[in-house]
């Protein structure tokens, strides 16, 4: 009988263990499927560091410095497009991207914009539109639309899309199949408890476990500052990739709480069933 007890003891401290990794295992998908590899966390860390503001500065300047080379004066990059229109075009970016539809960026919308902005000037400045080389025009057209959609791609996603769109599943399985697991491994270490005292104190080992586990992320990318030493060419897309990871962070600090919640409660259920057993 005693040797039952041992073994049916070590065999719980081996299923608080694999629940703690479970739970960690779930906690980095959920956390993971709520950011990154979510659209509208994106967008919402463009608009925390200013991200569109960032990026209009940076494709006008672009649109600027190409049209000098055309004889185009500085102002005429101004009134190609605004704010709105960025976040727009953004956006379809973004859903066409998250959704699995393309990763490339349209221009058909800038080109139109370009073309008519170009209209405006020739007829501002009361040039023969005759006089216009078609040519040229079109050549100007497509360099713009190259600089926009350039600007406009978020570094990296276009590499990673492949294995994203896999990833996009794969969390979906491994969430629902960790909660399946933790389910079975807590059934299994309450049959193998006969007082329900140790079956909560074993649940709470697997909690706690777990929260030290997923505070170690955050705590590690906060030490090291890692995202802050990463180089970018433009300024939107490092402002843009410090936020989101800063952003993230928080996350697995939000998911840190959650857990420690559980584990006190769990603990709290600990010592009421193992006061009502004294």
């Amino acid at each position: 009988m005693r040797g039952n007890s041992v073994i049916k003891r070590v065999l719980t401290v081996v299923l608080a263990f694999f629940l703690s990794i479970v739970i960690f295992v779930m906690s980095v998908c959920v956390v993971a499927k709520a950011t990154v590899f979510n659209k509208s966390f994106i967008i919402n860390c463009m608009d925390k560091c200013g991200y569109f503001s960032d990026l209009d500065h940076e494709i006008k300047q672009s649109l600027t410095d190409l049209g000098y080379a055309s004889g185009l004066d500085e102002g005429f990059s101004e009134s190609v497009f605004d704010e709105v229109f960025l976040k727009e075009q953004t956006d379809k970016y973004l859903d066409a991207y998250y959704s699995g539809e393309s990763t490339v960026v349209d221009t058909v919308d800038f080109e139109q914009k370009f073309s008519a902005a170009l209209d405006n000037y020739i007829s501002d400045k009361n040039i023969d539109p005759d006089t216009v080389n078609s040519n040229s025009r079109y050549v100007l057209t497509k360099n713009a639309a190259e600089i926009f959609k350039n600007n406009i791609k978020i570094p990296m996603f276009t590499t990673i899309a492949n294995y994203f769109y896999k990833a996009q599943f794969g969390l979906t399985v491994i969430i629902i199949s960790s909660a399946v697991l933790t389910v079975l491994i807590a059934v299994t270490m309450l049959l193998l408890n006969k007082w329900r005292h140790r079956f909560y104190r074993n649940l709470s080992y697997g909690s706690l476990g777990a929260t030290l586990a997923v505070l170690i992320i955050p705590v590690a990318g906060y030490i090291s500052g890692f995202a802050s030493k990463v180089n970018f060419t433009q300024r939107s897309a490092y402002n843009l990739f410090v936020t989101t990871v800063n952003q993230c962070q928080a996350g697995f600090l939000l998911a840190a709480a959650v857990l420690v919640i559980i584990s006190l409660i769990l603990i709290l259920l600990y010592r009421r069933s193992y006061n009502k057993v004294k």
